[in-house]
């Protein structure tokens, strides 16, 4: 009888350990981590750091660590780049720059204290796993990246029309010269405009990612399927200022 008792005292205490560790989440916020035995709110993973600083939670960002969603985007993304023939320099250097990318499965979800800790729509409950969040001050720079010479970052001027500031930027001769793509914190793409003769000022948010894609034109039309995929994948891509 006591062995049964013993038995069931296992299996119960197992189930306990077992249950804990399913719903363990674990948050890495900036440069600490935090542990959570039960799912938290955002509030709650936000509560170490939310008055600590003047943050900028527009270019806040949610990544899921152990999801294999944007590793599999990856590599199917540089299958489809080994079967562009033309200009395969820009190509090369193309597949350079993701292979060397930091990348995790963005999160589609608004990162705000103030709203976490006042409306329960804006404070959603996480899932088992584990997280990074991006929280930065307002960001001071644009990450530029695609068919240019070398990746680069340029100061962020809300003054001048994104198109001029992309004039310090070198581009390969494959570089499209009629739009880039925005990937912009929040996760949303941009296609934009920057055409000499395109006389509109368009502006994009500090701490966008601005892809130059390959020349998109009816020669090329696998291109612009590319160009997308890569702008998708960068949603995906951990940048930190």
């Amino acid at each position: 009888m006591n062995k049964v008792k013993e038995f069931i005292a296992t299996i119960i205490i197992f189930s306990c350990v077992q249950h804990q560790a399913i719903s363990q989440v674990v948050v890495k916020v900036n440069d600490n981590t935090i542990s959570f035995e039960e799912n938290p709110r955002l509030n709650q993973v936000l509560d170490s750091i939310g008055l600590k600083q003047n943050w900028y939670w527009q270019s806040s960002k949610l990544f899921k660590l152990d999801s294999e969603y944007a590793e599999q985007k990856r590599d199917e993304l540089l299958l489809q780049l080994n079967a562009i023939t033309s200009d395969a320099d820009s190509v090369e250097k193309l597949q350079t720059q993701i292979k060397g990318w930091k990348l995790a499965t963005h999160m589609n979800a608004v990162i705000d204290y103030d709203l976490a800790r006042y409306h329960r729509s804006s404070n959603p409950l996480f899932e088992s796993g584990k997280y990074e969040l991006v929280v930065t001050k307002r960001p001071t720079k644009l990450y530029v990246f695609g068919a240019v010479d070398q990746p680069t970052t340029i100061e962020y001027d809300n003054t001048v029309c994104i198109k001029n500031q992309l004039k310090q930027v070198n581009k390969t001769e494959s570089a499209d010269r009629n739009i880039v793509y925005a990937i912009q914190p929040n996760g949303k793409i941009r296609e934009i405009p920057v055409a000499y003769w395109n006389h509109s000022c368009l502006q994009v948010m500090p701490g966008s990612q601005i892809f130059v894609p390959l020349a998109e034109h009816q020669w090329f039309e696998q291109n612009k399927r590319v160009n997308q995929l890569i702008a998708k994948l960068a949603v995906n891509r951990i940048v930190i200022e």
